[in-house]
């Protein structure tokens, strides 16, 4: 069983499109946050290559294969 299609209002000559009000400023500020920690996580392992591979005494090609399959 489907919908049946909602028709469109038609569109008023000259009028102009809706500014977008505060909730939609809010919500395109919390998904550019959300970014900036997705690409922060993804970076994380090289930013902090060399102290982790001081800490847990790895080789260079161990730590190249953590940082591959990763």
């Amino acid at each position: 069983m489907t919908a049946a299609p909602v028709p469109k209002a038609p569109a008023m000559p000259g009028s102009v499109p809706a500014a977008p009000d505060a909730r939609a400023w809010y919500v395109l500020g919390m998904l550019c946050f959300v970014y900036v920690l997705n690409f922060l996580d993804r970076q994380l392992l090289s930013i902090l290559a060399k102290p982790i591979q001081d800490d847990l005494g790895v080789t260079d090609g161990q730590l190249g294969l953590i940082s591959g399959l990763y």
